[in-house]
Parts: structure tokens; C-alpha cells; sequence
């Protein structure tokens, strides 16, 4: 486990938490991870068929996000050293990489508009903001909120908001909380009943469900500790777990519903196995896609046309 904390202390700095979001039930895709944010590493792909590509080389390049059409990938760079990054756009082969108009964004992941046209992101003053892949028509939606996802009809997104999934109308206005820790929270901190959960990461799946992480803060770095695997409804209700994660960072997990809907991949530990998995969406038995610690932040993409 201290090889993970340490191969990944470069992203904790760079990355908050984010997700991605899909645009209907479609043909499944490639699922696009980082390669461990060291020097010479970057952004690379796996097809359905096993085919592997690397399509970046930047250590600095986090959040790869497909879009709905499954024709271009969204991603981060960071630079600096305060946490910052910019945004880029890139095609499904690594091709044509440029960069996103001239704003900064706050390192917690893109978010496409089902069009394809307007991305949606952390923005560095604290809040949510949209721009056009052109850089034109930059707007900002909500405040005091971080890694967004938009729902797959585009009307919602949901995000953060201190320990809580909160959602807004993709246009703006009052946000509302939708998943939250349980109330009254325990005050003994010093009792093994003690529990501290916070909701991370929040994504869509192609039905228009809520898939999120939840983790509890006194448990997280203890050996057995990790995070799950959730899923509800989009008002919050019905939830359920779908697999355990263990991880002391979870901003690596990312979990991402396939584009048919049928299963979610993710990184982190199964037993004493890192990589990336998959699982059935209504959990089960997770699958090992690829084995290494350093493999994070997958995004399952549809099929390209």
C-alpha cells in the first residue's frame, strides 16, 4: 500500500474527483486510464478486444473523459504547482491534442454536454463553469461545488458539495442535496461505532442512475479499509452497494458505467491484486482487466462512429 500513497502523491496534488457521463445506452467502447502521473507517463486506451495504446506522455495528464459520441477524450494537464490544470480535447486516437481556450480549472475532472460541443468543469474560483471545445461561451453554472457530471439527457448535474452529491439544472440555479451522510452523525470518535462517510465521485449511468463512491474517514487508511462502489436513483433513493474498493486515495477509483449499462469499471485492490476491474452493475464478482498499481482513472467510452 505505501508504494500506491507514493506512485500517487503527484495526482492527490493535481487531482480532486471526478467522473464522466455517458449519452444513452450504446455499443461499449474503449476505456481510456492514466498511466501512473510519473514523468514519461501519460493517457492510454484499452479496446474490448485487449488492444492497448498510449495516446499521451505527459505525467501531468489526468481525468480522461470519452465523449457521447466516443469520437474525442477530454483531459487535464496539470501545471504549477497549486493544484491547477488546463483543459484539452484530443481524438479517440491521440490525435489533433489542443487546448480548451485559456482557463484554468480546479483539477477535479471534465464532464461532457451530451451534444458534444461544451464540456463542464471544476472551475478555479471554487464552483462549476461550462466553455465550448471551440473556448468560446464560458459560463459558470453553480458555486462551492467540484466534480461534475452531466446526467445523460443533459438537464442535471450532479456534484460535489462538502461531504455530499448534490444536483443542479445544467442551466443553473438552486442546487439540492440528493445523497448525504446519515444524520445524526456519531460524536463518539473514540468508540469502533464511530463513522465519518463522505460521497466522492459522482457519475451517471446510460438510465440516468447515480453511480458515486461512498468511504468512511476513520477507515479509509486502516489495512482493511477502502471505499464502495454505489449506486441509486437520481433523487438519491435505492441505493445499494455494488463491490468494495480497497484504497487509501480514492481519486484514482473513478468508476464508469459502461456505455450498454451493464457493468462499471474501476481501479483499485481486489485482495492483493491492483489494477483496473470491471463488475456487473448489479455486483458480483469483479474482473481484472488490467494488473498494476499504477493503472487509474478509467472511462469507459462508446464505440466511435
Amino acid at each position: 500500500m505505501g508504494r500506491l500513497i507514493a506512485v500517487f502523491a503527484l495526482g492527490l496534488l493535481l487531482a480532486g474527483c471526478g467522473g464522466s457521463s455517458s449519452s444513452g445506452s450504446k455499443e461499449n467502447g474503449p476505456i481510456a486510464y492514466i498511466v501512473a502521473p510519473v514523468v514519461g507517463q501519460g493517457i492510454s486506451t484499452r479496446d474490448p478486444d485487449g488492444h492497448r495504446a498510449r495516446l499521451t506522455h505527459s505525467g501531468r495528464d489526468i481525468y480522461p473523459t470519452w465523449s457521447p459520441d466516443g469520437t474525442k477524450i477530454a483531459f487535464e494537464r496539470g501545471f504549477g504547482r497549486q493544484g491547477a490544470s488546463h483543459l484539452f480535447v484530443m481524438n479517440a486516437d491521440g490525435s489533433a491534442v489542443h487546448q480548451v481556450g485559456d482557463i484554468a480549472t480546479a483539477s477535479g475532472g471534465p464532464s461532457w454536454m451530451p451534444d458534444g460541443d461544451e464540456i463542464v468543469f471544476d472551475d478555479i474560483k471554487g464552483g462549476i463553469s461550462s466553455i465550448g471545445v471551440d473556448g468560446t461561451g464560458l459560463r459558470s453554472i453553480v458555486d462551492k461545488a467540484f466534480s461534475p457530471s452531466v446526467s445523460p439527457d443533459g438537464k442535471t448535474i450532479a456534484f460535489v458539495r462538502g461531504p455530499s452529491i448534490y444536483t443542479v439544472n445544467a442551466a443553473g440555479g438552486d442546487a439540492r442535496p440528493v445523497v448525504e451522510p446519515p444524520e445524526p452523525m456519531n460524536s463518539s470518535m473514540n468508540t469502533k461505532d464511530s463513522h465519518l462517510f463522505t460521497f466522492r465521485e459522482p457519475a451517471w449511468t446510460p438510465e440516468g442512475d447515480l453511480l458515486f463512491l461512498k468511504f468512511d474517514l476513520f477507515e479509509i487508511a486502516k489495512p482493511t479499509g477502502g471505499a464502495t462502489i454505489e449506486i441509486s436513483d437520481a433523487d438519491g433513493g435505492n441505493e445499494r452497494t455494488v463491490v468494495k474498493v480497497r484504497t487509501v486515495t480514492p481519486e484514482i477509483i473513478t468508476p464508469s458505467s459502461s456505455p450498454d449499462g451493464e457493468s462499471i469499471v474501476f481501479a483499485g485492490r481486489q485482495g492483493e491484486t491492483e489494477g483496473i476491474w470491471t463488475v456487473p452493475a448489479e455486483g458480483g464478482e469483479p474482473r481484472l482487466l488490467l494488473e498494476n498499481y499504477k493503472y487509474a482513472q478509467p472511462s469507459w467510452g462508446p464505440a466511435g462512429n
